[in-house]
């Protein structure tokens, strides 16, 4: 398993879903979606965990996806 990784630290409360990109293309392909309520602790924290055979690149690319369609992106370098 990979390290666990803190991101935006944002309205977690409006979060809907979390789209990640493994590959190494430079273009955004979604691989992995995560819905906020399947990814919800009961402190109000979120976890996504991978597996390093999941990884494609050395990075990954994140979309998060807020209940109103807004979107955060950002890539994260392992």
């Amino acid at each position: 398993m990979l390290p666990q990784y803190e991101s935006i630290n944002a309205n977690r409360d409006i979060l809907a879903m979390v789209l990640i990109d493994t590959s190494s293309n430079k273009d955004f392909v979604m691989q992995k979606v995560f819905f906020a309520d399947d990814i919800k602790n009961e402190d109000g924290s979120y976890i996504i965990s991978l597996e390093r055979k999941e990884l494609l690149s050395n990075s990954i690319k994140i979309i998060y996806i807020d209940m109103y369609g807004n979107e955060f992106k950002e890539k994260v370098d392992l």
